[in-house]
């Protein structure tokens, strides 16, 4: 249970940065009068991370509610604390409170720091959101 939890969070956290980079790519895309079909394209994809990032925020809440007395009292409140650094778009916080939530059951954050999924964002390997993959 604890390894869902944690999953549907980093999700979300990686789909929230996808949203705010795939805002920022269709902003520029149309500053730059780039085809219909890319446009297209970029909204597809900005629909889809936001359709699924929602879908993993909801997921949280509802694996967290479980009758796990130890998730209840002491991640569901930490994983709180994240989630509202999350919508307040305070990014270093979000990493911190969830660093903090993976480091309790003895795992190690894949980004502890901003910078740190900036690298992982900036490398070539191409990803393709669609919740429809298998």
């Amino acid at each position: 249970m604890v390894g869902a939890l944690a999953g549907a969070f980093v999700g979300q956290l990686v789909g929230t940065q996808c949203v705010k980079g795939l805002q920022m790519a269709l902003v520029a895309a149309r500053q730059d009068q780039a085809d219909e079909a890319r446009l297209r394209e970029l909204e597809a994809q900005l629909l889809i991370a936001t359709a699924l990032t929602e879908e993993l925020s909801a997921l949280t809440v509802q694996i967290g509610a479980e009758r796990n007395s130890y998730l209840a009292e002491v991640v569901m409140p930490q994983l709180d604390v994240a989630r509202r650094a999350l919508m307040l778009e305070d990014d270093d916080e979000v990493l911190t409170r969830f660093a903090d939530i993976v480091n309790a059951f003895g795992g190690k954050p894949l980004f502890a720091t901003m910078a740190e999924f900036d690298v992982w964002m900036a490398l070539d390997e191409v990803f393709v959101l669609d919740g429809n993959l298998k």
